[in-house]
């Protein structure tokens, strides 16, 4: 597994940080002045601006540091990109995010860093202002935080100028008219009908009873869920930049998956799938962004439910190195493509499905972003008898417990 988190933006990122690939190490002046200004202002031996590339990160200026650039497997600036506020990790050994970092536990054994996300005019998140130090240290001053964000938004008007001077930054206007037209679609075009499909499944469910009340709740339900995704979207995504930040809280795994549950077990019933459900009694609870993760999870469930054959399983489960599994199966027909093609946007209905019906194809690419941003992985297997779909989370992200294991099944 990675040892970073992936942007969701990372495509749009990636292109900002291609046009400043031509800056040459230790060359300008000014980041040469502010990588020494942080190390005087910190007290420390190192600092670095830092650019997150594809699968590396590189330093156009450095202080102290042997290497001009480092995988980016070996980057904590990589996970000071998804951040608005400075990364600070006083010692990073206490931090079970990093405890077991490359870069800690390797050469050079980094226990101290202070990093600002460095932040063009368009939004973009390129890379860090840092100060590294190789013990630990006492949490900064909030003047020493105050003046590294500063110099972090010095470092990105040097860049910007020097690629301008290049004319490599494309001018902005045209995209940020396209983004905001796309907020006013998703505020409006998507919540006016939503709002009139829940006035009328409250509507029928007040006048219904029995099974058809069910049904309505169930409808009301669902439309509540997806009411508080396109809410969530809308708060923790910028879409000037494409990014969407998470809203991280611990939550249990029981009342995550039954969350879900409530708003997929009429779909099951409907399509006449039984679905399974076990929990590995160890997890105690996992730190996620939940509408995130359940959007992520909620769309591995769905395609088992509709392509899926008459039985289907959710599976949580702690790996030896103890990673977190979300697991879903199903003894459907299986995919004729490969899972990389399952990934890709706007694949279904091609080539791809042969399990009857699809969508546009965009649900399996959402959660593979989604769950990428939690620094996970998301995999899809086509079995001789079915689908596997795994989503797996690192352990930094969990807590462990010993509890009864909660079994659980939805019949048809």
């Amino acid at each position: 597994m990675k040892s970073y988190p992936t942007p969701f933006n990372e495509t749009l990122r990636q292109n900002a940080v291609e046009k400043l690939r031509w800056i040459e190490p230790g060359k300008d002046p000014v980041l040469e002045e502010v990588v020494a200004t942080v190390t005087k202002i910190f007290d420390v031996p190192t600092a670095l601006v830092s650019l997150v590339d594809q699968d590396r990160q590189w330093f156009p200026a450095r202080a102290q540091f042997p290497s001009a650039e480092t995988s980016r497997d070996y980057s904590i600036c990589a996970h000071a990109i998804l951040q608005h506020t400075p990364l600070i990790l006083p010692d990073t050994l206490a931090d079970p995010r990093f405890a077991e970092h490359p870069v800690v536990v390797n050469s050079p054994y980094v226990r101290f860093y202070a990093g600002a996300p460095i932040v063009l005019s368009s939004g973009l998140r390129v890379g860090s202002l840092c100060a590294l130090d190789y013990v630990a240290r006492a949490h900064p001053t909030p003047e020493q935080v105050e003046l590294l964000t500063h110099l972090s938004r010095i470092v990105a008007s040097t860049l910007e100028r020097l690629a301008s001077e290049r004319n490599q930054l494309p001018a902005n206007a045209n995209q940020d008219s396209i983004r905001r037209d796309l907020l006013a679609l998703i505020g409006h075009e998507l919540r006016t009908p939503l709002t009139s499909v829940l006035g009328f499944s409250r509507l029928l469910e007040a006048r219904l009873t029995g099974s058809e009340k069910e049904m309505a709740r169930a409808s009301t339900t669902a439309a509540l869920h997806l009411s508080e995704i396109i809410d969530h979207l809308i708060t923790y995504a910028d879409l000037r930049t494409g990014e969407v930040l998470l809203s991280e809280t611990n939550i249990e795994p029981n009342v995550l998956v039954s969350e879900i549950l409530t708003v997929l077990e009429p779909l099951f019933s409907e399509v006449e799938t039984d679905l399974s459900v076990s929990i590995d009694p160890a997890l105690e609870s996992l730190s996620v962004d939940p509408a995130h993760f359940k959007s992520a999870l909620t769309c591995l469930l769905m395609n088992a439910a509709v392509h899926g054959g008459s039985d289907a399983a959710l599976s949580i489960y702690v790996t030896d190195s103890q990673e977190v599994v979300f697991e879903v199966t199903d003894n459907g027909n299986g995919f004729t493509a490969s899972a990389a093609k399952c990934l890709q946007p706007f694949q279904v209905g091609a080539d791809i499905d042969t399990r009857t019906s699809g969508g546009i194809g965009l649900g399996l690419p959402l959660a593979q972003q989604l769950v990428e941003l939690h620094g996970g992985e998301l995999s899809i297997v086509s079995m001789k008898d079915g689908v596997r779909a795994a989503i797996k989370l690192p352990k930094s992200r969990a807590t462990f417990t010993e509890l009864p294991p909660l079994q659980a099944s939805v019949a048809s």
